[in-house]
């Protein structure tokens, strides 16, 4: 029997707002930019935009913190503990380091984190005996993946020798170096001490051609990828042709790149904070590592390094900037 008349309206939107979900509070922690500058990033779009999907809607059954370090690593403990103090239903952190902080703080607020290599970053698994309350997704290639990076710079038609591997001092980075060593005796590696910053950048690429690098290899490094205006403006100062792990690097106008979409990765860690909004576990999710890499071409940035690259590569492609 239908209901007429303003008594209805009162029954029907009664049960909206029983049947609604409660209110969740989230904080994201990101190393670097301004709250738009975030916002604005392909992997928060994506994770925000998901969760949307997932009827976590911002401003309505979530509410939304953002919090940067401005580029300051000195300053993780400081934005880590604040989040923390927040006590949010869950944090969304973005590197390795940042998470390390906030696991240090709590280890029961849940956490999901975009990293490379959970495990060697202490932060998968219950290692040091206290409760497990972090997932999300591993960014991390093995060494195939670097291999095939530098398969991708052949495919290209680029010739070289001597390919410079930019990575920061950290973590299971350091061994890619030997790994690919393996694989090409030629490989110039640049590890980039802490603090990453503009300074620290140009001098790498100044020790790159001092060594007589004729091409580039990014690292997976997420940290790195904050700078990613920067080391893609360096690599065409120096008319370095070079291969990127992420999309973002392409469209700052780097040459090419292979590895995951910062915007599926986003979408993958929604699924993962909405599983935890509608009461899992973290202990219970696993962190998802993908293997759906895409390559993406900018043809700008090869017509500024006067160099043409193979026609089959470029079809390939899953984006071409002209």
């Amino acid at each position: 029997m239908a209901l007429i008349g303003a008594g209805a309206a009162l029954v029907s939107a009664s049960f909206r707002l029983r049947a609604a979900a409660p209110q969740r509070h989230l904080v994201i922690l990101y190393p670097h930019g301004t709250t738009q500058e975030i916002r604005n990033a392909p992997l928060i779009r994506g994770f925000l935009s998901e969760l949307g999907r997932l009827n976590y809607v911002e401003a309505e059954t979530v509410k939304v913190s953002i919090r940067s370090a401005g580029g300051d690593t000195d300053a993780y403990p400081k934005i880590a503990k604040a989040a923390v103090d927040d006590n949010p239903d869950l944090i969304f952190s973005y590197t390795a380091s940042l998470a390390r902080q906030v696991r240090a703080t709590t280890t029961t607020i849940p956490l999901v984190v975009c990293l490379n290599d959970p495990e060697a970053s202490g932060l998968a698994g219950a290692m040091d005996g206290l409760p497990q309350n972090v997932t999300g997704v591993d960014l991390n290639g093995d060494a195939g993946l670097y291999a095939a990076r530098l398969n991708v710079l052949r495919q290209a038609g680029l010739k070289f020798i001597k390919p410079a591997f930019m990575t920061p001092n950290i973590f299971d980075l350091r061994n890619r170096v030997n790994e690919l060593r393996t694989t090409w005796k030629g490989l110039v590696p640049i590890l980039i001490e802490s603090p990453i910053n503009e300074a620290t950048l140009r001098l790498a690429c100044k020790v790159m051609i001092d060594e007589g690098a004729d091409a580039l290899m990014v690292s997976n490094s997420l940290l790195l990828a904050t700078f990613s205006d920067l080391v893609a403006g360096l690599a065409r100062e120096h008319r370095l042709p070079a291969v990127y792990p992420y999309r973002s690097y392409v469209e700052a106008g780097g040459l090419l790149s292979y590895g995951m979409n910062f915007e599926v990765v986003g979408r993958l860690a929604a699924v993962q904070a909405a599983q935890i909004f509608d009461g899992a576990a973290p202990k219970d999710i696993k962190f998802h590592r993908s293997t759906d890499y895409e390559l993406a071409v900018n043809q700008r940035a090869a017509r500024a390094l006067n160099v043409t690259l193979n026609e089959g590569l470029v079809g390939r492609a899953a984006v071409v900037l002209q």
